[in-house]
C-alpha cells in the first residue's frame, strides 16, 4: 500500500450512504462511516447553493439492519427550511462530501468532489408539515387523563384538540416552555414555546383507555394520532404535573362560590383589608391581570392603595390612570420621585385605612378566595397579627407550576431565607410600630419587614394558611424566574438578618451560602459547655472503630467526652481493642449487662454522664463535617430549642435522615429518605429549620431536660420510636427541635443491631407502633412543619 493510500484511509475514511428520497420537504436517507460505526456521520442539506437543514445519521431503520448495512443506526429524516412552494436542487453532503440518489449502494469519492445533485420539481408543504410527539400519556384512578408532548409547524400551531371517539373532550393547553426541543429543532422560530399538555377528569366516560389527538395549525391543515392511554399512578408524575391533577380536584364550582359568599356576608368581624402594591414600569398588561384579581375577590371590605414610583413609562402610567376611574376603592397616587421598591411601598401604605395591610406585587395575583381565607382566620382568632399563604408561580402563558406549600411559623427557616413571602396581612399598628420596610435594603426589603414584625409579636399570633392563594409571575427578570437577576437581594437579605441578630442579643456571623437567598448563621457559642457523647454497642470492632476515628479526626469543639456502653459483647476482639481505649482521656467505658434496650441503656448511661449537654450517637456512624459538633452546641445553647440534629447519609450518599415528619406513613417518616443529596428536593430542603423530630442515631439535648422529661421510654419503647417520643415530649413542652444539614454524618443503618425481622422482634415492633399511635393520637396528627397539601404515604414532599 502506498503512504497516498495510506493517508487517505487514515483522514479520509470511506462513508458509504444514499439519498432515498425528497417528499413535501422531507429528505430521507443515510450514511454509516466505514471503518468506525460509533462515530455518527454529519449531514448537510444544501438547497440552490443554501444551507437549509442539518441532521445526524442516527436513526434506527430496521431495512437496514437487516441487509447489515452499518449497524442499523445510520438513517436520517431532515425537514427543509424552504418556502412552501419552490422549484430547486437539492444536495446532501455527508462530513463535507457529496450523497448520491441513485438505486446503488455507493461509496462516496473522497477527493474528486462530484456535487450531484438531485432536481426536484417542487417542495410541497415544508413549511406547513406538522411536527408531533407524545411524552406522556396515562390514565390515573381510572378518571383522570395527562396527556403531554409537544408540536411544531412553520405556520404555528392554532389548537389542539383531543377526542373520545367522535367527542371532543377538551383542548389542550398549547405554549409551554419546552428549551429541549427549541434546541433539537432551531429552525422553528416557535420551538421554545411548543409544550402541550391535557389533563380532565373523565369519570363521566365510560373505560376511557384511548383517545385522539388533532392538530391544526393555522393554515387549517392538520394531523391525527390515536393514543393508547397507559395506566399510571402518581408516583411517575412530577410534581408540576400532580399540581395539575390538585388544582384540577380542588377548583371551585358556583356551589363553592356561593357558600363562600354567604359566609362573607356573615363574618362577625369584617375588618377592611388595604393590599398595598408599589408600581414601576410594569406592562399593562400584567397590572389589569393584578388588579382585576383584587376587584374579583369573594370578600368585599378591601381598598387597593397603588404608588407609581415615577414610572418612565406612559403606557404603565396610563394603565393607572384609567383604573382610578374605576372604582372607588381603588386609590393610586403617582411619585415626583423614584424611590425604589421600599419607598414605594411606604408611600402606598399612607393611602390607606384598612386595620391590615396585604402585600401585593405589581404583576401577580390573588386567587378569588384570598381575602375570605384571611378572615375567615381573623374570625377564628382576633388577635393575629401576621398571617400568611402558600404560594405558586405563574408561568407566561397562565400556567401554575412550583407550588410552594410551606411549614406553619418555623424561626429558623425564616433566618435561612424567606420562606413567608406572599400573600402577607399584616396588622397595621404593628407595621407602623417598626416603621414598615427599611430602604436601602431593596431585593430583600420583605424579609427584613417579616424580621422586625416577628421580633415584635407573640409568635403564637401568627397564622399560616395551608392554601395557595398568591401566585408570582415569572416574568423575565423577576425573583420568580431567576433569582440571579437581584444580586444585590444577597447583601440586602444579609443586613437584614444581621439587624435582626442585634435586635434579639444574638452574637453571631451572617454568611451567604452558594444558593440563592439562603444564608448561614454561625452563633457565638457563649459558654463551652462539657458533651457527653454516648454510644453504645456490641461487638462489630470495625464499625466502632470508624465512629471513633471520625469523631477524633473531624471534632474542632475540646470540651466533650465518650461514654462507650458495652452491652454484652463477647467477641476477643472487642476486649483487645477496648484495652487499648483504657488510656485515651475523652473515652469512659461502661459495662451493661441486660438485654438489649435501646432506651434503659441510654438512660442508664445519661445518669453516668458528667456534661451539660447529651449526645445521643450510634456506633454504625461516621463524622463527615469538620467542626461537626460545635455546629450543633451553637444551637443546643439556646434557651428556646430542646434538641439539635443533623443530617445523615447512606454510604451511596442518598439521604437518610433530614428530620422526621410525625403523622405520615403511619407514625412517621425520615423525610427526603433515599434521595439524592446533592439535589434540591423542595423549598426547605438542605437549610437549618424547625421540625417536630429527629433521630437519636445522633441527636443532641440538654441533660437536665432529658431527665425533666423522664428521658426514653424504657418500658413500651425499647427498640423504636423512643426518640420520637422524647421529640414529642419536647415539643409539648414548647421547646424547638432544631435540624441542621451543616452536620452530616455518615449511617450504616441497621449493622449492628440487624433488622425486624423474627416474629418475636416483628410482634415487639407492633407493640411499640400501637403503642406511641395511641399516645400522641397519630391518626389524627397534624405536624405543624409539614403542609397538609403533601402526601402522608410518601416522603419526598409530593402531593399524592
Amino acid at each position: 500500500m502506498t503512504i497516498y493510500r495510506i493517508i487517505k484511509k487514515i483522514f479520509y475514511p470511506p462513508i458509504y450512504g444514499h439519498v432515498d428520497n425528497v417528499r413535501e420537504g422531507v429528505v430521507n436517507g443515510w450514511a454509516f462511516n466505514s471503518t468506525n460505526n460509533d462515530k455518527k456521520v454529519a449531514i448537510e442539506i444544501i438547497c440552490n447553493g443554501k444551507l437549509v437543514g442539518t441532521t445526524i445519521a442516527n436513526r434506527y431503520r430496521k431495512d437496514l439492519k437487516e441487509l447489515s448495512i452499518g449497524d442499523g443506526y445510520c438513517g436520517f429524516k431532515c425537514l427543509i427550511d424552504v418556502q412552501s412552494s419552490i422549484n430547486g436542487k437539492v444536495t446532501v453532503r455527508a462530513n463535507g462530501r457529496t450523497l448520491k440518489k441513485n438505486n446503488l449502494f455507493h461509496k462516496i469519492n473522497n477527493y474528486k468532489q462530484n456535487y450531484v445533485t438531485t432536481f426536484i420539481k417542487r417542495i410541497k408543504h415544508a413549511n406547513n408539515r406538522i411536527i408531533i410527539n407524545i411524552d406522556n400519556a396515562s390514565i390515573i384512578d381510572e378518571n383522570i387523563i395527562i396527556i403531554k408532548g409537544w408540536a411544531l409547524a412553520k405556520s404555528n400551531i392554532k389548537k389542539i384538540e383531543i377526542y373520545y371517539g367522535d367527542e371532543c373532550i377538551g383542548l389542550a393547553n398549547y405554549g409551554q416552555s419546552r428549551p429541549d426541543v427549541a434546541k433539537a429543532h432551531p429552525r422553528f422560530s416557535n420551538a421554545n414555546y411548543s409544550g402541550f399538555y391535557f389533563l380532565r377528569n373523565i369519570s363521566f366516560y365510560e373505560s376511557v383507555h384511548r383517545t385522539t389527538i388533532r392538530i391544526c395549525n393555522k393554515t387549517e391543515q392538520s394531523i391525527e394520532k390515536t393514543i393508547i392511554l397507559k395506566k399510571n399512578d402518581y408516583s411517575e408524575l412530577s410534581l408540576d404535573e400532580q399540581y395539575l391533577i390538585f388544582l384540577e380536584q380542588n377548583k371551585l364550582f358556583s356551589k363553592d362560590v356561593s357558600r363562600i359568599n354567604n359566609k362573607c356576608n356573615g363574618f362577625k368581624y369584617q375588618p377592611l383589608i388595604s393590599i398595598v402594591t408599589p408600581v414601576y414600569n410594569v406592562a399593562p398588561i400584567w397590572l389589569d391581570k393584578c388588579i382585576e384579581s383584587v376587584l374579583n375577590q369573594y370578600y368585599q371590605n378591601w381598598e387597593l392603595c397603588l404608588h407609581d414610583d415615577k414610572s418612565t413609562s406612559q403606557e404603565t402610567i396610563d394603565c393607572l390612570k384609567k383604573w382610578s376611574n374605576i372604582d372607588k376603592r381603588i386609590k393610586i397616587s403617582f411619585g415626583e420621585k423614584n424611590g425604589n421598591i421600599s419607598y414605594a411601598s411606604n408611600q402606598a401604605i399612607k393611602l390607606t385605612t384598612g386595620e391590615f395591610i396585604g402585600l401585593l406585587d405589581h404583576d401577580d395575583v390573588l386567587t378569588p378566595d384570598a381575602l375570605y381565607e384571611n378572615v375567615k382566620a381573623l374570625n377564628n382568632n382576633k388577635q393575629l397579627d401576621l398571617i400568611y399563604s402558600d404560594e405558586d408561580k405563574l408561568e407566561m402563558n397562565g400556567d401554575r407550576t412550583g407550588p410552594y406549600f410551606k411549614s406553619d411559623f418555623n424561626i429558623d427557616l425564616l433566618r435561612s431565607n424567606n420562606y413567608i413571602c406572599h400573600f402577607t396581612v399584616i396588622r397595621k399598628s404593628v407595621g407602623d410600630k417598626v416603621a414598615w420596610f427599611t430602604e436601602g435594603l431593596e431585593g430583600s426589603q420583605d424579609h427584613d419587614l417579616f424580621l422586625k414584625v416577628i421580633d415584635q409579636i407573640n409568635q403564637k399570633n401568627i397564622h399560616h394558611i395551608p392554601k395557595v392563594i398568591y401566585s408570582w409571575r415569572k416574568v423575565p427578570g423577576s425573583t420568580a424566574a431567576v433569582y440571579d437577576d437581584k444580586n444585590y437581594a444577597f447583601e440586602a437579605g444579609k443586613l437584614a438578618l444581621e439587624n435582626h441578630l442585634l435586635r434579639n442579643n444574638i452574637t453571631g456571623e451572617v454568611q451567604k451560602t452558594k444558593r440563592g437567598g439562603v444564608y448561614r448563621i454561625i452563633r457565638k457559642i457563649e459558654t463551652p459547655k462539657l458533651v457527653s457523647i454516648i454510644i453504645p454497642f456490641r461487638d462489630k470492632v470495625e464499625l466502632l472503630q470508624t465512629c471513633l476515628d471520625s469523631i477524633k479526626n473531624k471534632t474542632k469543639y475540646t470540651n466533650y467526652e465518650i461514654l462507650l456502653v458495652n452491652n454484652n459483647s463477647i467477641e476477643q476482639k472487642t476486649r483487645d481493642f477496648l484495652k487499648e481505649l483504657k488510656y485515651n482521656q475523652h473515652i469512659l467505658i461502661l459495662n451493661f449487662n441486660g438485654e438489649f434496650n435501646y432506651s434503659k441503656i441510654n438512660n442508664w448511661a445519661v445518669k453516668q454522664a458528667k456534661g451539660d449537654y447529651i449526645l445521643f450517637l450510634n456506633n454504625d456512624t461516621e463524622v463527615i463535617t469538620d467542626g461537626w459538633l460545635s455546629n450543633m452546641v451553637q444551637d443546643i445553647q439556646r434557651d428556646d430549642v430542646g434538641a439539635v440534629g443533623c443530617r445523615l447519609l447512606y454510604a451511596d450518599h442518598t439521604i437518610q435522615h433530614a428530620g422526621i415528619v410525625v403523622g405520615i406513613n403511619g407514625v412517621a417518616g425520615h423525610i427526603f429518605n433515599g434521595l439524592d443529596k446533592s439535589f434540591i428536593h423542595h423549598f426547605s430542603y438542605g437549610v437549618p429549620k424547625n421540625v417536630t423530630a429527629c433521630t437519636a442515631a445522633c441527636l443532641l439535648t440538654k441533660k437536665a431536660l432529658f431527665t425533666e422529661l423522664n428521658g426514653f421510654d424504657e418500658d413500651n419503647l425499647k427498640i423504636a420510636f423512643n426518640d420520637i417520643d422524647y421529640c414529642l415530649k419536647i415539643r409539648k413542652h414548647d421547646l424547638l427541635i432544631l435540624y441542621t444539614p451543616h452536620t452530616e454524618l455518615y449511617h450504616f443503618e441497621s449493622k449492628s443491631r440487624g433488622y425486624e425481622d423474627t416474629d418475636e422482634k416483628i410482634f415487639r415492633f407492633k407493640q411499640e407502633i400501637d403503642f406511641i399511635k395511641k399516645k400522641w393520637n397519630l391518626n389524627d396528627y397534624r405536624d405543624p412543619y409539614y403542609n397538609i397539601n403533601h402526601s402522608k404515604q410518601r416522603t419526598d414532599y409530593k402531593i399524592y
